[in-house]
């Protein structure tokens, strides 16, 4: 173990950092995403469900709604913002606060509209309401779902896959872990080398002077 440990050490050092990369899946991303982004996304969700013959489907990337075969919507989301993805012409949206055009990244549901408040929440059901109707998808009876999700941090995530770790070409996961011991290992050491430097050092004992007793 300690041989092993030493080898590891000696690998770090010649190989110098590695830069670690981590590719997060949307489920992660509205994990992490709080309490407020998780209630719009529960009202838009509730919503787009509302309605005849849709479908969700949750990908690594987004969430997408289909409505029959057709593609209706997508949910994304970054940071602490919900991204709204709607199959509307967004030339005939643009002057509605908040909603642009989504290009080329997706082609079937190209306006986008950014809820980053309740307001901004209100104006994306009414976008959904224009869409359906355009589609021509009927409301239905159904009793709302809560879709809430406890937080759990990088670490539980990355254990059970929605977050995946991203290593440099010709770095195994084995390698990784011992080099991450070593690291530790490195660190520990250190650590008692700094806190030994910090100790006062002791005086030295005083001599005992002796005298003999003169006769």
């Amino acid at each position: 173990m300690v041989a092993a440990l030493s080898a590891a050490m000696e690998a770090a050092a010649r190989r110098g950092p590695i830069e670690i990369r981590y590719k997060r899946s949307f489920l992660s991303r509205y994990i992490q995403s709080g309490e407020e982004v998780q209630g719009r996304y529960n009202v838009i969700k509730n919503e787009l469900l509302s309605y005849q013959r849709v479908k969700a489907r949750t990908s690594w990337r987004c969430e997408t709604f289909k409505q029959a075969k057709t593609v209706a919507a997508r949910i994304h989301v970054v940071g602490k913002t919900l991204c709204l993805y709607l199959a509307l012409t967004p030339a005939d949206y643009l002057d509605k606060q908040g909603v642009s055009d989504a290009g080329a990244k997706f082609e079937d549901t190209p306006l986008l509209i950014k809820v980053k408040s309740d307001r901004a929440c209100k104006r994306a059901v009414a976008l959904i309401a224009e869409m359906m109707a355009s589609l021509s998808a009927a409301r239905i009876e159904r009793e709302a779902q809560d879709f809430a999700m406890p937080y759990e941090d990088d670490e539980a995530l990355l254990a059970r896959g929605p977050i995946k770790r991203i290593l440099p070409a010709g770095v195994t996961e084995s390698e990784f872990d011992e080099l991450v011991r070593a690291d530790i290992a490195a660190l520990i050491g250190e650590r008692k080398d700094a806190e030994q430097a910090a100790q006062p050092e002791e005086a030295p004992a005083a001599e005992e002077i002796t005298s003999e007793a003169e006769e």
